[in-house]
């Protein structure tokens, strides 16, 4: 049995570092970037820098969040359910009403949110896991308001030291 484990584990390694699975990572890539470009762009702008007392950058900060499970919780909540009021980004204040996006696919919510994260945001040398459809999923049944979700963010940046 464990002969049977070690094998298996092995061919899932093989097949992580193989050219399909780099071409697989790379059209969900494309497709988190055209979601973006169709859904967000309009007020993040395209290379997600943000609009000044609209909406904030998405440059630094998810790079961050996807580094752990709370962050990652409310990158997923953030999407799923907009969020309002006040959000500071460092020294910057943003007073904007970004809408639920809660009629995508888990798939589609997963894959923007990995470009954003690992894209627009990315971080060199960051060892997080993309989000995966099934993460989305499970935070579907937990309805929040904006104001929640906002709320929620402020209490989580301080353990990001932010």
């Amino acid at each position: 049995m464990k002969r049977w484990n070690t094998m298996l584990f092995a061919l899932a390694v093989a097949c992580a570092a193989s050219p399909m699975h780099a071409i697989h990572a790379q059209q969900m890539n494309d497709l988190g970037k055209t979601i973006f470009a169709a859904r967000c762009a309009v007020c993040h702008q395209a290379d997600g820098r943000g609009m000044d007392g609209l909406a904030p950058p998405l440059t630094d900060y998810p790079a961050r969040y996807v580094t752990v499970a709370p962050g990652r919780k409310q990158l997923i909540q953030t999407v799923l359910n907009g969020m309002y009021g006040d959000v500071a980004v460092g020294a910057k204040h943003y007073n904007f009403r970004m809408p639920s996006f809660a009629s995508l696919s888990d798939s589609d919510i997963a894959n923007v949110l990995n470009y954003v994260a690992f894209d627009l945001a990315a971080k060199k040398g960051s060892k997080a896991l993309p989000l995966r459809p099934e993460d989305v999923h499970a935070l579907r049944a937990e309805a929040l308001d904006g104001e929640q979700v906002r709320q929620r963010r402020n209490a989580f940046l301080p353990s990001l030291g932010l």
